[in-house]
C-alpha cells in the first residue's frame, strides 16, 4: 500500500483538501438547509471515493491493499451517488447515511495502519469510528449541532490526510528519489 502512496501521494492531499472544504463550508454557514448539506457530503463523497478507486487501480501495491482502497473507494463513491440522487433524503437518514460512512471508512482505515504501521492513517480512523459513535449516540442534539459536529469532524480527518500525504511524499523521496 505504501508504493501506492507514495506514487500517488498527491491524491491523499486532495482527499484531505476535500475532507477540510467540505467541514469549513459545514461550520461557515450555520443556517446551511438539509439540501445544501446533502449536496455537500455528496460531493465529497464521490470525490473521495473516486480518489481511492484511482488509488487501488493505478496504484502497483499489493492485491490485499489495493482491494481494501477499491472497496472503500465503490463505498464512497456508491453513497455519494446515492445521497445526490435522493433528493428527499430527511436529516436523519443522512445522519445515518454519514454515521455508515464513518464507521466503515474508520475500520478500513485503521486496518491499514496496522498493515503500514501508520500512526496518521490510524488516527484518521479513530476519529471516524469516534464520530460516528459520537452521532450515534447523541442524534437529537439538534440539525445545528449535528452540522457543527459534521464539521469538525470533516475538518480533523482532512488535516489528518492532509499531514499523512506529505509524510508519504517525504518518506517516498528518501527511499526513491526518482520516484516521488
Amino acid at each position: 500500500m505504501f508504493q501506492t502512496m507514495k506514487k500517488y501521494w498527491w491524491l491523499l492531499l486532495l482527499r484531505g483538501l476535500a475532507a477540510v472544504v467540505f467541514g469549513l463550508l459545514t461550520l461557515l454557514n450555520p443556517g446551511l438547509t438539509a439540501v445544501a448539506l446533502v449536496l455537500y457530503f455528496g460531493i465529497y463523497a464521490v470525490v473521495n471515493g473516486g480518489i481511492n478507486l484511482g488509488l487501488a487501480l493505478f496504484g502497483g501495491a499489493h492485491q490485499h491493499h489495493r482491494f481494501m482502497l477499491a472497496v472503500q473507494g465503490v463505498m464512497a463513491v456508491l453513497l455519494g451517488f446515492l445521497v445526490l440522487t435522493w433528493p428527499g433524503i430527511s436529516m436523519v437518514s443522512l445522519l445515518l447515511v454519514i454515521i455508515s460512512f464513518a464507521f466503515v471508512s474508520g475500520i478500513i482505515e485503521i486496518v491499514g495502519a496496522f498493515q503500514t504501521r501508520d500512526l496518521w492513517l490510524g488516527l484518521a480512523g479513530l476519529v471516524a469510528i469516534l464520530f460516528g459513535v459520537y452521532a450515534l449516540r447523541f442524534p437529537g442534539d439538534g440539525a445545528l449541532a449535528l452540522l457543527v459536529v459534521i464539521g469538525v469532524y470533516a475538518i480533523i480527518a482532512g488535516v489528518l490526510l492532509i499531514v499523512l500525504s506529505f509524510q508519504v511524499r517525504r518518506m517516498g523521496a528518501a527511499l526513491s528519489p526518482t520516484a516521488a
